[in-house]
């Protein structure tokens, strides 16, 4: 638990609302904050009015989550 705290401490980064951008795409894997740091993989993105995306579905080894991805922490990937 130590580490993961330190490890996601590392990855994210608080700009809150000085931009847009969605850097997240379907099959990626993140962590949910503040969710006590569930790790799951990005199953559906949906859309705003405004055609951008805020919020996922995310799936975990135990249950799916809709998450805001404001509260995501989305690991590097290869």
């Amino acid at each position: 638990m130590r580490w993961r705290l330190k490890y996601v401490n590392i990855f994210k980064q608080l700009f809150k609302w000085s931009c847009y951008t969605t850097n997240v795409k379907e099959g990626q894997m993140a962590i949910c904050l503040p969710l006590k740091g569930h790790i799951g993989r990005i199953s559906a993105l949906h859309p705003g009015r405004d055609s951008v995306f805020r919020v996922v579905n995310i799936r975990t080894k135990t249950s799916s989550l809709k998450r805001l991805i404001v509260k995501l922490c989305s690991l590097p990937s290869r």
